[in-house]
């Protein structure tokens, strides 16, 4: 069985660009489509010599309104912005990752007590996200615009259950 992927591509867009961006023909014609705008508070966990990155691998918490969703991405080469690479998700009841959750992932190889002793917050995003979704014949592109702050070295640890 594969892996499940994503296939991402992020695009920076300055902050006073964001009146053009969303006044464009693409977005507009998207906008029937558009969500409510989500807040989002992502930490993504990480050991102190960054054994999760050295690896490929990132360890995600993100809170959607009361829900907390887990996800673990396997990345793969970069390529201007383009990313194509595995993720797991799942559902979870806290804001502290569960690992026992993790087993079936590209996580699994370095699950042990070592790294579940060494594991804490390193970054927190905290962003507004609108979604629109994008029909171009027979293409569906899902477009998100994310408007936010990224946080890193004022979080104490917290403990990984």
């Amino acid at each position: 069985m594969s892996s499940p992927r994503e296939i991402e591509l992020k695009l920076d867009v300055p902050v006073h660009n964001l009146p053009l961006l969303t006044a464009s023909s693409v977005v507009k014609g998207a906008s029937k489509s558009a969500t409510k705008s989500v807040y989002l508070v992502s930490v993504y966990f990480d050991t102190d010599k960054l054994k999760l990155h050295e690896k490929g691998l990132s360890l995600r918490v993100r809170r959607i309104g009361r829900r907390h969703v887990q996800t673990v991405k396997q990345e793969s080469k970069e390529s201007a912005g383009l990313f194509a690479r595995g993720e797991w998700e799942q559902n979870i009841h806290t804001e502290q990752p569960n690992l026992a959750a993790a087993r079936d992932t590209a996580l699994a190889p370095l699950l042990n007590k070592e790294l579940r002793r060494a594991l804490k917050p390193v970054f927190e995003t905290r962003v507004n996200r609108k979604v629109f979704q994008v029909q171009t014949g027979e293409s569906e592109v899902e477009l998100s615009i994310d408007k936010g702050k990224i946080e890193a070295g004022r979080n104490p640890p917290r403990s990984v259950k």
